[in-house]
């Protein structure tokens, strides 16, 4: 297969790294993540060389849901929020060290990738982060 097969199936967008981190905190507990939750991301990056590729999270945009008090699903509230397909622990690190724009992959179906955009996008086109002491000795 070409490798511009993807390109009718999914878009990249750049999006504000709050804006994201605001709307996957609608995930709840379970998923989404705290500070220091992607800290493994980190120590693994570290290892890596310099030319390093990381792939972009992989994002979509879901329902708020509703549950009753066993945590059953009884409906939906008309919101919605991000989910992750992959990347939560890149994003998690990303995140706790300053990264204020970030790219993501977004499925092309309903107009998913407009919405995203037009919700969390940023005009930024750059991902810079922060090292702390400890990182750049590790």
């Amino acid at each position: 297969m070409p490798p511009t097969w993807h390109l009718d199936r999914y878009r990249v967008i750049w999006v504000s790294v709050a804006k994201l981190d605001a709307s996957w905190q609608k995930e709840g507990p379970s998923y989404y993540l705290p500070p220091g939750a992607g800290a493994y991301f980190g120590r693994w990056l570290l290892a890596q060389s310099p030319r390093c590729r990381v792939k972009m999270p992989d994002i979509g945009w879901v329902p708020d849901v509703i549950r009753d008090a066993r945590g059953r699903a009884i409906g939906e509230t008309g919101q919605y929020h991000v989910a992750f397909g992959n990347g939560r622990h890149r994003t998690a690190w990303v995140r706790d060290h300053g990264a204020t724009a970030l790219p993501v992959v977004v499925r092309n179906v309903d107009d998913q990738a407009d919405i995203i955009a037009a919700e969390l996008g940023t005009q930024e086109r750059e991902t810079w982060v922060r090292l702390g002491a400890m990182e750049k000795a590790a």
